[in-house]
């Protein structure tokens, strides 16, 4: 064979050689979308609340002894099912968020409902040294081990923050005696003395009035 021929094969080799490199670099990016149980051809999966509804309107919960509040929920478009659900409210008036679920390792990926003692959390908090519940406004935030900000794929399960919810402290019992007004008006809150005075006024208005009447004209 030619010298220059093989020279030629040598330089044609050489200048195939990044092209070879590259090729074999992205295989492992190849094969990291095949086992990728992202599917594009489907909606982003994830869930409906449906306790309450999730299309109803604002929801009130009391906190207070033996009183419990469920939420409940069903899956729509999922492929792959979650390994763990972590359930939170997040109360923007204070900016904590509180953990609903029962455990700090989540529920796992196939329940369809938690149900919350707020109570019973205000009273560990008061000993724990944690920040107590607001009689405010919250959100129901239900995510998966990707995380609150996971981003939307095909049949993959998507976190969900579509419910609002609030929370209140009943009012202790107040007797009728102990009872006072406080969108009535002056009138009804005279003292003692101020109605003597009026009721005072009033029959020096009438026996005026009577005089006036029997003058002659």
């Amino acid at each position: 064979m030619p010298a220059q021929d093989i020279g030629a094969r040598r330089v044609a080799a050489a200048s195939d050689a990044p092209y070879a490199s590259r090729a074999a670099a992205a295989t492992p990016t190849l094969a990291a979308r095949a086992d990728d149980n992202n599917d594009d051809t489907l909606p982003a999966g994830g869930l409906t609340v449906t306790k309450p509804p999730q299309n109803a309107g604002e929801s009130y919960y009391k906190i207070a002894p033996h009183v419990s509040v469920t939420f409940g929920w069903s899956y729509t478009s999922l492929k792959t099912t979650p390994s763990q659900l972590f359930v939170v409210a997040s109360c923007s008036q204070n900016g904590y968020t509180y953990p609903i679920a029962p455990s700090p390792s989540g529920i796992p990926g196939t329940a369809t409902d938690v149900t919350w003692y707020p109570y019973g959390y205000h009273m560990s908090a008061q000993g724990n040294g944690q920040p107590d519940l607001a009689a405010a406004k919250y959100r129901l935030l239900i995510y998966d081990e990707q995380g609150p900000s996971a981003a939307a794929k095909g049949g993959r399960f998507a976190p969900n923050n579509g419910v609002e919810f609030a929370m209140y402290y009943p009012q202790a019992y107040t007797p009728l005696s102990e009872w006072t007004c406080g969108s009535c008006n002056g009138a009804s809150s005279l003292s003692p003395r101020s109605s003597a005075l009026v009721a005072w006024a009033m029959t020096l208005l009438t026996g005026v009035l009577a005089a006036l009447a029997l003058w002659p004209a």
